[in-house]
């Protein structure tokens, strides 16, 4: 003996499915990475060279800030977004 599933139960768990996906695709995107970070820690995660994280900051391309005389701290989500 077999059983059949109801069509409209399967489009049901479908769309319950993509509403999901959509959800958690809006929390990951919310999600970002605000953390400032120094060229060297943004280059070990990302793999973007720190020379240019570096000019990115320079030129304005990504939010920077100095700490100190000489330390630059570059804003994470800035570099993901151009990754």
């Amino acid at each position: 003996m077999t059983s059949q599933i109801d069509p409209a139960l399967i489009e049901q768990l479908i769309t319950a499915s993509q509403s999901l996906n959509a959800a958690m695709t809006q929390i990951l995107v919310s999600l970002k990475d605000d953390r400032w970070v120094t060229p060297l820690q943004a280059e070990a995660e990302l793999g973007i060279p720190s020379q240019t994280i570096r000019y990115m900051a320079r030129n304005g391309k990504v939010s920077s800030r100095l700490i100190g005389k000489k330390r630059m701290e570059v804003k994470l989500s800035d570099l993901q977004e151009r990754a």
